[in-house]
């Protein structure tokens, strides 16, 4: 019998320890995330090509988390899409 069954084989409701551990790792990272960028608030210049941007840093950090998130999630769904093998199923 496993963690996740009852004493008559019927599943039982709730996460299992993985998925337990994996919601405590992303609640972690984002924690982090916000502490970060809420401490450092202070405007910073930043050159863009032929551009001068003047803004907080927080804003400029959260702006890169969110544009590599856009692109991770881009970049796996065309892996998807296009059938390769994840690396972990990938046999050398």
């Amino acid at each position: 019998m496993t963690d996740q069954q009852g004493e008559n084989g019927s599943k039982k409701p709730g996460l299992s320890v993985m998925e337990r551990i994996r919601l405590i790792l992303y609640i972690a990272v984002a924690v982090v995330i916000v502490i970060i960028v809420l401490q450092n608030t202070g405007s910073v210049e930043t050159k863009l090509l032929f551009f001068k941007v003047t803004a907080p840093l927080a804003l400029l950090l959260f702006g890169n988390l969110v544009l590599g998130f856009v692109v991770g999630v881009v970049a796996a769904n065309r892996m998807v899409k296009r059938g390769e093998p994840r690396s972990r199923d990938r046999v050398d």
